[in-house]
């Protein structure tokens, strides 16, 4: 499982990462790879499989709705 965050904010992004990790290891469930993004042009970039995708409505750039539609294509 690949989880993806997506945010500008790195400490938001980072204390999501540790409620994520938190959750798995309560609930005995195999530890998936969580992959931080400040951005969503880096994020754009990841072609690798994506399970969960965790973004931020208000970016520089582009905001977390276009980068949505953009993935879905």
């Amino acid at each position: 499982m690949r989880i993806l965050i997506c945010d500008d904010d790195l400490e938001l992004s980072q204390q999501l990462e540790k409620i994520l990790i938190s959750f798995f290891q309560k609930s005995s469930l195999k530890y998936p790879e969580i992959v931080i993004y400040n951005n969503g042009t880096d994020l754009l970039q990841d072609f690798q499989s994506k399970d969960i995708v965790f973004l931020d409505i208000e970016m520089p750039g582009m905001d977390g709705f276009s980068m949505a539609g953009k993935m879905q294509k």
